[in-house]
């Protein structure tokens, strides 16, 4: 359910989500792409 609320909040805000890895037991990356720039507050 963790991963599912992440996604949707990516996905909401124009990004994605996705899992890169190093095959079958091996270890895995979870990876994220949000294109809308931060803006800094003063």
């Amino acid at each position: 359910m963790g991963l599912a609320l992440v996604k949707r909040i990516i996905e909401v805000h124009g990004g994605r989500i996705w899992v890169r890895s190093e095959g079958l037991g091996k270890r895995f990356l979870f990876c994220f792409y949000n294109p809308r720039p931060h803006k800094a507050e003063d």
